[in-house]
């Protein structure tokens, strides 16, 4: 009986134990802007570019290089900060956001 006993105030304490720990929290390892391949028609510079005209490619520190952009005088690929892009979805939070990473290959 004494064993028994033991053996269930040591799962009682594991499971008390366990129930105050914080869960682990999924962190994002990549780093830098948020690059989007941009339809063609948006001008370069500071022009809001349409949630729906911008589709993600990846988030890295450079520019993804992108065969369709040769030649183009528009925007192609276009870089915008976290906090201009809906993290969860890979999508711009809105229609009014301004690349501040425009990519030098897009002309």
């Amino acid at each position: 009986m004494k064993t028994k006993l033991i053996g269930i105030l040591a799962i009682v304490i594991a499971i008390g134990a366990s129930a105050f720990t914080n869960p682990a929290k999924a962190t994002r390892f990549a780093s830098g802007p948020y690059w989007f391949l941009i339809d063609d028609g948006i001008a370069k510079g500071n022009n809001a570019v349409p949630a729906a005209d911008a589709t993600f490619i990846q988030q890295s520190t450079t520019a993804p290089a992108e065969t369709s952009c040769v030649g183009t005088t528009n925007q192609c690929v276009s870089g915008f900060d976290a906090s201009q892009v809906n993290t969860s979805t890979d999508q711009l939070k809105d229609d009014a956001e301004i690349s501040l990473h425009q990519s030098s290959t897009q002309n």
